[in-house]
């Protein structure tokens, strides 16, 4: 009977010890949801013994990145040892290009631990890089008593703060009132109406325009657009090049009419004769 209470006792004990081991893994990884072209960020893991035994040389490794990214920290962080039931965490210093496409992009690590053999594990942290940019179209509105109204749209897909408009020195116009206008803020698919008074020199196709707005990141844009609007000397402006050939088709119609009408004329007055 003691021999038989000794066996089962011994037994539990090599099925206990079989399983006492450690077990590592991410419990956490603290990675920005969203971050813009060229911004510094970094990846925090946190590792954790959920095993019954203490883990030994834990190293947790860069071990790949997608090609916009750079890592600008160390690739191999050894963390030692780790009781069970304990974690603890490393940090990951990384930056995007400033010329990387908005989208989804990984980065792979590699965390190691020994006991009685080494385990190796992956884990795959994403990141999401989305430009806080946007773009505006500009188009001639209308003309009337020297004032020229400009419609200004946010056609981008991000909100654009403190929006003005600028019209800066140009050979064929002259400006008889502010060169700027603020508009406020417009988010996307908004738009609005910027007038000014100006005066052409010179004939000209085409008007520069200079649209300045802040992101939401904070930072200052300034894009410049060209304006399609036949702009004649004397301040008259018409507004499309399109408008103009439809004035000399109707001249040319006119005409026309002009010389059949003539024509059936002689020619009924020469069959009188």
């Amino acid at each position: 009977m003691r021999t038989l209470l000794f066996v089962i006792v011994f037994s539990l004990f090599l099925i206990s010890n079989a399983y006492a081991i450690p077990q590592v893994q991410v419990v956490s990884n603290s990675t920005p949801q969203k971050i813009a072209p060229g911004e510094q960020f970094i990846v925090q893991l946190t590792i954790a013994n959920i095993g019954s035994e203490k883990a030994d040389k834990i190293v947790v490794s860069l071990l790949s990145l997608d090609s916009p990214l750079t890592s600008k920290s160390s690739s191999i962080i050894n963390l030692g040892s780790l009781e069970a039931g304990k974690s603890v965490s490393t940090v990951f210093v990384f930056v995007s290009s400033k010329d990387t496409a908005d989208g989804f992009y990984s980065i792979m690590f590699n965390i190691d631990s020994c006991q009685s053999a080494c385990l190796t594990f992956s884990h795959v942290a994403v990141v999401e890089v989305k430009s806080p940019a946007t773009n505006f179209e500009i188009s001639f509105q209308s003309y009337s008593d020297g004032i020229v109204s400009l419609s200004v749209a946010n056609i981008g897909i991000n909100p654009a703060i403190a929006v003005s408009v600028n019209v800066p020195k140009q050979i064929s116009i002259e400006l008889n009132g502010a060169s700027t206008v603020f508009l406020g803020n417009l988010d996307s698919g908004d738009s609005t109406i910027a007038d000014f008074n100006l005066t052409a020199k010179n004939d000209t196709s085409s008007l520069k325009i200079e649209v300045s707005y802040t992101d939401s990141n904070g930072e200052r844009h300034t894009i410049e657009k060209t304006v399609s609007a036949n702009i004649i000397s004397g301040g008259f402006l018409r507004k499309t090049a399109q408008t103009d050939n439809s004035e000399t088709n109707l001249i040319i119609i006119a005409a026309i009419v002009v010389v059949i009408v003539f024509s059936v004329y002689r020619y009924r007055k020469g069959k009188k004769k």
